[in-house]
Formats: C-alpha cells, sequence, structure tokens
C-alpha cells in the first residue's frame, strides 16, 4: 500500500496513514489477532526518585528480563533483576518479579507471593499503552483521530496524528518513508504514584526504533526510549519477542493476595495514607506524624510551623486541618528540608492555601519548577486558586521563632546531604535529620550526620527523621 509523500497535493486521510504504519507491522489483521506478546529484554533506569540530586547526572539502575502481556484479560507479568547503588550503600543485585490482573498487583520476592502497591496496576496500564501496536490500534479505533501539521524527526518526513485515549491525549508520529511509527506522546496525570502525582499533567514521549523481522513475519521495534517531563527516564532493548505466548503459571493472583491488596494497597490520594499512625508528642510542643513518609508539627506562640509536607496534597490537607484542630491556629509556615519528591508533594496544597515556605536555597530551583506545573487534567486546589508562592531560602544557619519553641534550619552541604535542611530544636536537644539517615543510619549516612553535628556545635540527645522514628544519639 502507498500513499503521497508529506508536502504532494494529494495528503493520505488520518485512518489511512494508520492503516500504512500497521501494515508496517505486517498488517491490521495479524495485528488484531495477536493476544499477548512475551519479550525479553536489557535495559537500564535513571533513578530520578532516588539520586542524590534532582538534577542531572541521575543514579542508574541496570536490569534484565523478561515481560509478558495479555491484551485481552488484560494482564502484565514482569520478572527480572535489577542492579542499582543506593546513596551511601554498596551495589547490589536486586530479583524481582511482579503480576497485575484483574486491577490486583502482586509481588513475588524469594518465592512466596505478596500484595503488590497500588501503583503498579497504574504501571501495567502505561506499559500497555507504550506498546507500539496497541498505540496503532487505538488510534485507528479512536472517533477523534486527526492529522496535525507535519514535522521532522531526524531529518525524516513524519505525519503527526492526534486522538483521545482513555480521555487522555495522545499524539503519535509515523515516518512518511518507512511507515513505521517513530514516536508517541502521551499526557496523564499519575494520581497513584508518590513520586510523579504531584507533576500534575506528565508528559510521556516514547520513541521507537531498532526495527527487526521477528519469527512469523511480524515487525517490532527492539529498542524503545522514554523520556517524561523533558527527563531521560528508561531504555529497554529487547533480546527476543514472542507473540501468544503465557508465562509458566499464567497471570493467576490467589485469592488471599487479592483480598489483601484490596485491603491494604493504598496511595497517596487514600486516607488513611500508606503507614499513617497517630499523631505523637515526642517532647514539649512537637508532635511527631508517623506515615510512610513523616513530618513533625511545632507549636510556637506565634503559629504552628509544618516541617515537611509528605505524601500527597491530600495527606498534607489533613495535617493542615490537624494543626489547626490541635493548636486552634492557622499553621504559619512549611519547612522544606529536603528536595525528595515523596516528602515535599504537599508543598502546592502549602501555597495554596496561603503558608510560606521555608526551604533550602539549592532545592528552591526545584520547588518552584513543581510549584510551575500544569494540572488541566486533574487541578488541584493550587491550579484552581491561581496563588502566588511565597518562597524563603535558606542560606545559613537560620532561626524561627522564640523561647522554648525557637527552632533553627542547618544546611548539611555535604556529598550525601547536599540537599538537605536539618532542623535543630535546642530546648529539647531534638534533630529532625529529614533524609541524611535514610530508614537507617549506615556508616556514610552516620559520618556525614556526625561531622555536621560536630561543625555546628549541636548537643544532640536524640533524632528523628523523615522515615526514621526518634531514637538517641549517638
Amino acid at each position: 500500500m502507498s500513499f503521497a509523500r508529506t508536502g504532494h497535493a494529494e495528503e493520505p486521510k488520518p485512518q489511512a496513514i494508520v492503516a500504512g504504519a500497521l501494515n508496517a507491522f505486517g498488517g491490521e489483521s495479524r495485528v488484531r489477532a495477536v493476544h499477548g506478546v512475551h519479550m525479553k529484554f536489557l535495559g537500564h533506569w535513571n533513578l530520578i526518585e532516588g539520586s542524590e540530586r534532582p538534577e542531572p547526572p541521575w543514579d542508574v539502575s541496570y536490569e534484565e528480563g523478561e515481560t509478558w502481556f495479555d491484551f485481552t484479560l488484560p494482564a502484565w507479568r514482569e520478572k527480572a533483576t535489577s542492579w542499582y547503588s543506593a546513596p551511601g550503600s554498596p551495589a547490589a543485585r536486586f530479583p524481582w518479579e511482579v503480576t497485575v490482573a484483574g486491577q490486583v498487583a502482586m509481588r513475588t520476592v524469594a518465592g512466596k507471593a505478596r500484595p503488590g502497591s497500588a501503583v503498579l496496576v497504574a504501571d501495567a496500564e502505561e506499559r500497555l499503552a507504550h506498546l507500539p501496536d496497541r498505540l496503532l490500534l487505538a488510534a485507528l479505533d479512536a472517533p477523534d483521530l486527526h492529522r496535525e501539521p507535519g514535522e521532522s524527526l531526524g531529518g525524516n518526513p513524519q505525519y503527526v496524528l492526534s486522538f483521545r485515549w482513555n480521555r487522555q491525549p495522545v499524539r503519535i508520529w509515523i515516518d512518511a518513508h518507512t511507515w513505521r511509527i517513530t514516536e508517541a506522546e502521551l499526557v496523564h496525570p499519575m494520581p497513584t504514584d508518590h513520586f510523579w502525582r504531584v507533576r500534575g499533567d506528565v508528559r510521556d514521549r516514547v520513541h521507537f526504533q531498532q526495527w527487526q523481522l521477528q519469527p512469523g513475519g511480524y515487525w517490532y521495534p527492539a529498542q524503545t526510549d522514554l523520556t517524561r517531563a523533558g527527563i531521560p527516564c528508561h531504555s529497554t532493548t529487547l533480546t527476543a519477542v514472542e507473540r501468544d505466548v503465557t508465562p509458566p503459571g499464567g497471570f493467576a493472583i490467589p485469592d488471599d493476595v487479592r483480598a489483601a491488596f484490596r485491603a491494604e494497597a493504598r496511595g497517596p490520594g487514600d486516607t488513611p495514607a500508606p503507614g499513617e499512625k497517630p499523631v505523637l508528642e515526642i517532647a514539649p510542643g512537637i508532635w511527631f506524624a508517623a506515615a510512610r513518609w513523616n513530618s513533625l508539627l511545632v507549636a510556637q506562640a506565634d503559629g504552628t510551623i509544618l516541617v515537611d509536607a509528605p505524601i500527597s496534597d491530600v495527606y498534607f490537607g489533613r495535617t493542615i486541618d490537624e494543626a489547626r484542630r490541635r493548636f486552634g491556629t492557622t499553621p504559619s509556615a512549611l519547612v522544606l528540608t529536603d528536595a525528595i519528591v515523596p516528602q515535599l508533594s504537599g508543598v502546592r496544597e502549602a501555597v495554596a492555601r496561603g503558608l510560606p515556605v521555608h526551604l533550602l536555597d539549592a532545592n528552591r530551583n526545584f520547588v518552584e519548577s513543581l510549584l510551575a506545573q500544569p494540572h488541566t487534567l486533574a487541578p488541584d486546589a493550587l491550579a484552581r486558586s491561581g496563588r502566588a508562592p511565597v518562597l524563603r531560602s535558606v542560606a545559613a544557619r537560620t532561626s524561627l521563632g522564640q523561647g522554648a519553641g525557637r527552632i533553627e534550619l542547618v544546611p548539611m552541604r555535604t556529598s550525601l546531604g547536599e540537599r538537605v535542611l536539618l532542623v535543630w530544636f535546642p530546648a529539647a536537644r531534638l534533630l529532625w535529620t529529614a533524609s541524611a539517615l535514610g530508614t537507617a543510619p549506615t556508616p556514610s549516612r552516620k559520618a556525614e550526620l556526625e561531622a555536621v553535628i560536630a561543625r555546628e556545635h549541636l548537643d544532640v540527645g536524640r533524632v528523628v527523621g523523615a522515615q526514621l522514628g526518634p531514637m538517641r544519639w549517638p
């Protein structure tokens, strides 16, 4: 099948362009007849959620494994081994397996099945949506499929088509010479993801290349690269592709795991939040809100100060309401102690409610970028309010408040604590370490914190952190 090229007088209709792209796979009927696929892969992720800073270069996780899709159920299963080094820890291998079917996620670790997290269900939908042949079928079936002005990618003319899929805008680029799908752009909110939820309209750009003829005359791109919100995120190279192959054991999830998932799996917008526990007073006027990521409520004469805004806009909005109920006054300020997104995911809610934000000077640009992200698909309180943020950069040791409730903000300025702002409570001899100690004080993290404590002449009796409950120090 041939059509006029971009720039000729007779331009093909959008449905004809998609049909031509499906022919490049082997034909529409052959693509529709595929009910599932099995792929073996090598790849890597840029760990933008867990690197030392939110700008490149990022830590990298390498992976090898295999994945199965069932387009009819639909279902997804992936079994792989990852290699990466967390900040302050040596590199290690992490084997893992995930199964998602019937809106339920299961993780299998060391042969033991357990419920997965809520975000894995969305991950499965995302993986399916990023497959090039599924994109083309969705485009052909879309009632609003239409053409946009042509573009050039890599020096080659491209047809550009737009449509909506699952109520989300999608664009695809199809090479006018080869008729192969080159790129796709999907814009979507990610409400169950602790890292991406705060970013609102997340823009995925998926590039397909290295097309290879598979057994049975089926063409498939061997390399797929994902850029998310302008950030190079993931690259996968396929080493084998098989159609209609079911994994050993299929996609079965035991009934007890399904029941546990429905009872336990929580996303950042759920109530109660993941790991949420009752608020406890750990020192006079200092209240500890424990959850998957912790925070503090600090009573002061001129208003409550909140330390960190974790988990989501929903959770932090409840924290503000709790502070008002508990202390009888509206919080006067928010202190952000890190650039780790799940620890500051409520910052947009804080700004929407008029709270000024104290933050490390090195983190200001990053926080400003989160506050500027468009939220058109699922508007949050800040998007609806249009309120301008009040950000106060902390460049050196700074006091807030007076008397027994006084706190001091202390920049760490270390290798592992480059973006960490410690909060020191002199009267209580308590130090909020943010993420400086992680979930446990490894030798590297402990050594850096000890050096800062000595540098700042802090008489520390206890520490508490973003993922660490109160503990004696040293």
